[in-house]
């Protein structure tokens, strides 16, 4: 979620982000810290206009698990998608 709200911080209190789908595949065992990376996998700004459009607009992050050493630990897509709000966050 952070990936998205971050991708849409600008405008983060008039939208709504709603997961729909989540895959993940399990790569290796997780032993000590592990470190996310996650990035939505559109351009931003044709998301954001495909939003202004339309209302809504629906976009992927991929997300990468790995220890502090580097090792591969998982690998997910999340899908999202992100409604223009019908009235102002209060």
């Amino acid at each position: 979620g952070a990936a998205v709200i971050g991708a849409f911080a600008e405008i983060a209190e008039s939208i709504r982000a709603v997961s729909t789908q989540c895959t993940i595949s399990y790569l290796n065992i997780a032993r000590g810290h592990v470190v996310c990376d996650a990035q939505v996998t559109e351009p931003v700004e044709s998301l954001r206009k495909q939003l202004e459009k339309s209302g809504q607009v629906e976009c992927s992050v991929d997300v990468q698990v790995t220890t502090t050493a580097g090792k591969d630990i998982a690998k997910m897509t999340a899908t999202w998608v992100i409604l223009k709000r019908r009235t102002p966050a209060l």
